[in-house]
């Protein structure tokens, strides 16, 4: 993987199965095809059945990877070219036949400056491989066993607040408690004046001088 160089375009690899969508942003640097970025999500409920039309799953592969994974790199990118393993897809920002799901897309797609490419499935590999691997979020659930009581995280979080909450430094005291305009020698006087007056201090001193 690579660094993006900003000053280069970009070249998205998108691909969609029944199970998932994948795709791969690549730039070329140094005379070298060069992975940016990989990505790969499986598909909701309602998403599972846009295999009953006639290329919708490679359309979202190509909307979703453009206008939501990819976004950060090709919004300002000047241009840049997608590759599909699906023909008819090449001509789906210039096709009239498209229901309110499709234009909704296009709208969103309407911000980017691509072209798109058709290349063969043997060639979509990268991308194929992406779709086909994404985590079965139920599955994923069942491994994670062990679970924070609700009521046991709540304490902790509130114990956590009370104590902020109480904890002061000398800083928030009211300033005349920690500064006092005086010279060192009208301290040293007024120190020794109020030891001397204190009995519990003066019993100390007096035991010092007697040296017991």
């Amino acid at each position: 993987m690579a660094y993006p160089d900003y000053q280069k375009p970009y070249i998205v690899h998108t691909d969609a199965c029944k199970d998932g969508l994948g795709a791969v942003l690549y730039q070329e640097q140094e005379e070298t095809m060069r992975v940016i970025a990989y990505a790969s999500r499986s598909l909701t409920n309602a998403e599972k059945n846009y295999h009953l039309h006639a290329g919708k799953l490679e359309f979202l592969a190509l909307k979703w990877a453009i206008t939501d994974h990819f976004r950060d790199y090709l919004y300002y990118a000047p241009e840049f070219t997608v590759y599909t393993d699906n023909n008819p897809l090449t001509y789906v920002l210039t096709s009239a036949r498209l229901n309110a799901t499709g234009l909704r897309w296009i709208g969103e797609l309407a911000d980017f400056k691509f072209n798109i490419r058709y290349r063969p499935g043997k060639l979509n590999g990268d991308a194929n491989a992406l779709s086909r691997m994404p985590m079965n979020i139920d599955d994923y659930m069942k491994t994670c066993s062990e679970e924070v009581n609700r009521d046991a995280f709540q304490a902790t979080v509130c114990g956590a607040k009370v104590q902020v909450e109480q904890f002061q430094t000398p800083l928030l005291f009211p300033p005349e408690i920690t500064r006092a305009d005086v010279s060192l020698n009208q301290a040293s006087i007024n120190l020794k004046t109020a030891q001397n007056d204190d009995a519990d201090i003066d019993c100390v001193i007096t035991l010092k001088i007697a040296n017991t």
